[in-house]
């Protein structure tokens, strides 16, 4: 409680804050620009080999170390520098071979299209085929207009071919923008989710990749390519979903991320048959053969 705080201990708490404080936001402004300069997922990699061959040369200057256990740091900080150069030449600088379009799952139901789809974090450089593209946005349109909404606010996803400044997403250059009225209304955030769900599982039947980007996109960089699409009077950006090819490339570090994170519950625990979820629906029986409504 303030009241039990001495004076002076509460002067000297405040002082350590003013002094932590621009240390603090420094380095959250140095955070933020490697991140929407795309170089943060290279960041992790760079220190760690860093770190272990300072340590290997620490154990050679001082001698506290025989050669063989010199090695190991020594060995280690090497092979992380070479896997850096590999992500770097690969990924930041795109000279890689050119990778095959995924083919379509177009037999596949709601359910069966749910459980192989995965957020993808890095993308080939080529562009939606014209079909594909078509597809995408007759999507887009049958899923955002009035009779698909269960609310009254209007919602829409304006396509936008540009590279977006995004993280932790790669290589990508194709997005769909999720808008909705700038006064807040709970119903017409959860259109917008509904919407953009079928979107993407239409774009997965397409073989197709997507991410949805929330607090990691840049909307000053979004606003700008979307010119008079917006209106900041009116308009409120929600999210971002990158949609493309998938690469096999991708950073070292955000491949370990999504192995760190890539735990999800069983359909089962997601859909219910009966109004108080108790009992869970059968994702494997001919329901799960359907489309999505």
């Amino acid at each position: 409680m303030m009241a039990r705080t001495e004076p002076d201990q509460g002067g000297n708490r405040q002082a350590g804050r003013r002094k932590a404080n621009p240390l603090a936001s420094g380095i959250v402004r140095l955070k933020v620009r490697l991140q929407f300069t795309g170089w943060l997922q290279y960041v992790p990699n760079a220190a760690v080999a860093m770190a272990f061959l300072v340590l290997a040369a620490l154990g050679w200057v001082t001698g506290l170390w025989p050669i063989a256990i010199f090695w190991v740091p020594a060995g280690i900080g090497c092979a992380l520098l070479t896997v850096l150069a590999f992500d770097l030449t690969t990924v930041k600088l795109g000279l890689r071979p050119t990778e095959a379009i995924p083919r379509p799952r177009k037999d596949l139901g709601a359910f069966d299209l749910m459980r192989p789809r995965r957020s993808c974090r890095s993308f080939q450089a080529r562009n939606l085929t014209d079909e594909q593209h078509a597809v995408l946005m007759d999507s887009v349109r049958r899923n955002s207009r009035a009779e698909a909404r269960i609310g009254n606010r209007p919602i829409r996803f304006e396509y936008v071919a540009a590279p977006l400044t995004v993280w932790p997403v790669v290589g990508a250059h194709e997005f769909l923008v999720a808008i909705a009225p700038r006064e807040y209304h709970r119903m017409a955030i959860i259109d917008v989710g509904r919407s953009l769900q079928r979107v993407v599982l239409d774009a997965t039947r397409q073989g197709l990749a997507t991410c949805w980007i929330g607090p990691g996109a840049d909307h000053a960089s979004i606003v700008g390519n979307l010119g008079d699409r917006f209106d900041p009077e009116d308009d409120h950006i929600v999210c971002v979903c990158a949609v493309g090819y998938r690469s096999r490339f991708q950073p070292t570090f955000i491949r370990l991320m999504q192995k760190i994170q890539r735990r999800r519950l069983p359909l089962t625990a997601l859909f219910f048959a009966d109004a108080k979820f108790r009992e869970s629906l059968s994702v494997d029986g001919p329901r799960s053969r359907h489309s999505t409504t």
